[in-house]
């Protein structure tokens, strides 16, 4: 008797690539495959075309993602802007005729009907700069060196116009369970937005708090590797 090992399909938060979870990855029961797709214009696909459409995102990664979780146990996530990508994604499987998945786990994002009303994507280098800097997501390291900024500025901008400018259509709720991650002190999701997610779904609803901001993940991860472990289950037996 075989067993199919659950796969977690990740997605990136804004100027993320498909490492950004590795240090996720590590803390996951190993029983839990971790997949995440590089989007064009960063790693590997660094030479093609930005996209500034969450749409278009999805719609670029359907595909591999389809291929991916054929006749596998799996469950969607996304931080921030990914949480976004994660729900786009899981709609789209199903219009596919792709199996729901065991759980949508989204972390630090309003509830698509409470869209975000910032326009940060217009402001000017050292506007935006300030505001990454605010909002922690990206190390000092890299805000303080002026050629690792000409190459994540225009990636993290591009990905901010995707946030900031997506309205969801309207549309029947999903019937897979959705769990639901929050820092604290994130102050880019208030408890509302985020218990907003309840609409999203006919299925189960569970929504944790933990201390912290906007990338409270990272200094949580055992966890929030217990919750998706919780919510993904284990492996699945198969002939």
């Amino acid at each position: 008797m075989k067993t199919r090992r659950p796969r977690l399909i990740a997605f990136q938060f804004a100027g993320g690539n498909r490492h950004a979870y590795r240090s996720l990855q590590r803390e996951l029961d190993p029983q839990i495959e971790l997949c995440c797709f590089e989007l064009p214009g960063r790693g590997r696909r660094h030479s093609e075309a930005l996209l500034t459409d969450l749409r278009s995102m999805v719609k670029d990664l359907l595909g591999p993602i389809a291929d991916s979780v054929a006749g596998v146990p799996y469950a969607l996530f996304g931080h921030s802007m990914g949480s976004q990508l994660a729900r786009l994604a899981s709609r789209l499987l199903l219009e596919q005729g792709v199996p729901a998945p065991r759980c949508l786990i989204v972390s630090a994002s309003p509830a698509p009907c409470r869209p975000l009303r910032t326009e940060r994507h217009r402001l000017s280098s050292v506007d935006f700069l300030r505001e990454l800097r605010r909002l922690g997501g990206c190390a000092p390291e890299v805000l303080s060196n002026a050629e690792l900024i000409a190459l994540v500025l225009p990636v993290l901008r591009a990905d901010f116009q995707a946030i900031e400018t997506y309205r969801a259509d309207a549309g029947p709720p999903l019937s897979c369970p959705i769990l639901v991650l929050r820092g604290l002190e994130d102050g880019e999701v208030t408890r509302a937005d985020a218990e907003a997610w309840r609409a999203e779904t006919t299925g189960s609803f569970e929504m944790h708090d933990l201390p912290g901001g906007h990338f409270f993940l990272f200094a949580h991860l055992r966890q929030v590797a217990a919750w998706i472990e919780h919510a993904v289950g284990g492996p699945d037996p198969s002939a």
